[in-house]
């Protein structure tokens, strides 16, 4: 089955080196992110990027990636959950 060309590890493969492929989460409002698990919602989606990069390594080992997390406020006071993959050499 041919891989999507928008497909996460394919966008990790394109990248040169410098650039950055991201995935956020955002979550509208401060009321609605009381109750929720923000390192869980941070660690499922770095467990995705991780896998991607794992499968670019596996057919191009002489390239190196960082995989990295955080969380932002919006201007509208939104929370945003960032995990982003950053091709390094």
């Amino acid at each position: 089955m041919a891989e999507s060309e928008d497909s996460v590890r394919a966008q990790v493969q394109r990248l040169d080196i410098g650039q950055s492929v991201a995935k956020a989460y955002r979550v509208a409002g401060t009321d609605s992110f009381a109750g929720l698990d923000i390192n869980g919602i941070s660690a499922h989606m770095r467990k995705t990027l991780d896998g991607a990069v794992h499968r670019v390594r596996r057919r191009l080992p002489e390239r190196d990636y960082t995989v990295e997390t955080g969380q932002f406020f919006t201007r509208s006071g939104a929370l945003t959950v960032v995990a982003m993959v950053t091709r390094v050499s």
